[in-house]
């Protein structure tokens, strides 16, 4: 059995650089407006897409178009924002989860990601518009995903943009809702996602929402001493009866690594930055989807911090390249172990 957790090739010429790398993005990051500065949701959501928030300025792809789901949690309607591959026969859909903490972050923030990934892939690349908190607490978030997910399986989702799900995947919160959509997807609704999806992408989530002693005590590692940004993050993206109580908390329905039936899952590829706090969710994560006899590994990236995804630093388009190989070798049939 090849090993779960896995080590990137990284001279140490290269680890400098991303140290280097990761010191300056952590030291920028501390500048940078954060939410609970913001007297306003529209006002962060300005500077968002500014630039001038916690992310990138964005640059929008002129070809997606919107589509929109009902829920069936309440009487909204999910927006789905799709990119579809140019010119080419599309193999399937890749679902797509933004990250920001439940709390921040779009589905068109990361634009540029899908597009790249929909070209190489050959996959239709949706990412979906959950609701945030504080606005809307957890589950609510969860629950627009799985709505996502099962019309992506559906035939009128087929019939709208050709194809239905085969991928799930994510980037920080949007790792832990991957992993809880996929098992949500199983026990709710009774499917057996071991055979209907392909695989799925969980990139540096957080998996134990009570947080792990690593992300307490490492949280300058994500930019924002002494501030503590996880446990604001948590604050307000979580009812106050669960904030409260740790036994509450630790329950699967909120923190996936404590799901003791992990059983008839899809392959999956974790990936993490070796200076990210969230380092032991994904370690502890991958080991225990391995270990229910499930297929799994988990790449690690040497010097390189949480967020690496979704921004421009030396180790971006190698984690990349990883989540290209791993959908082309589940489409193919080949190992990706």
């Amino acid at each position: 059995m090849s090993p779960v957790v896995k080590q990137a090739v990284c001279n140490a010429e290269r680890l400098q650089l991303r140290l280097l790398q990761t010191d300056q993005y952590l030291e920028a990051k501390k500048h940078m407006v954060h939410y609970w500065a913001c007297s306003s949701r529209e006002q962060y959501t300005q500077l968002e897409r500014e630039g001038k928030g916690v992310f990138d300025l964005p640059t929008y792809d002129p070809e997606a178009f919107e589509i929109l789901v009902p829920s069936s949690f309440g009487d909204h309607s999910v927006p789905l924002r799709v990119i579809q591959p140019r010119g080419k026969q599309a193999r399937g859909v890749f679902l797509f989860i933004h990250g920001g903490g439940f709390v921040i972050g779009s589905a068109a923030l990361h634009d540029n990601l899908l597009r790249d990934l929909a070209e190489r892939t050959n996959l239709i690349l949706v990412s979906v518009e959950y609701r945030l908190a504080p606005e809307f607490k957890l589950p609510a978030a969860a629950d627009d995903c799985l709505d996502a997910a099962v019309y992506l399986l559906s035939d009128d989702a087929r019939g709208k943009i050709g194809h239905t799900l085969q991928f799930i995947g994510g980037e920080s919160a949007g790792a832990y809702l991957t992993v809880q959509t996929t098992l949500r997807l199983r026990d709710e609704k009774n499917i057996d996602v071991g055979t209907a999806l392909a695989g799925i992408v969980p990139t540096y989530g957080i998996f134990d929402l009570s947080l792990l002693p690593g992300v307490r005590l490492g949280r300058e590692k994500v930019g924002d001493a002494p501030n503590k940004q996880g446990e604001n993050f948590m604050w307000l993206s979580l009812p106050a009866d669960v904030f409260g109580s740790l036994d509450e908390i630790k329950k699967s329905e909120w923190s996936p690594l404590y799901n003791f039936n992990l059983r008839g899952l899809p392959p999956a590829t974790f990936g993490v930055g070796a200076e990210d706090p969230l380092i032991d969710d994904n370690i502890l994560m991958a080991a225990k989807w391995e270990l229910a006899g499930n297929e799994a590994e988990l790449i690690v990236y040497p010097g390189s911090p949480h967020g690496y995804l979704v921004v421009d630093l030396d180790v971006t388009a190698e984690a990349i390249d990883d989540i290209v190989k791993f959908v082309k070798a589940r489409l193919t049939g080949e190992s990706f172990l």
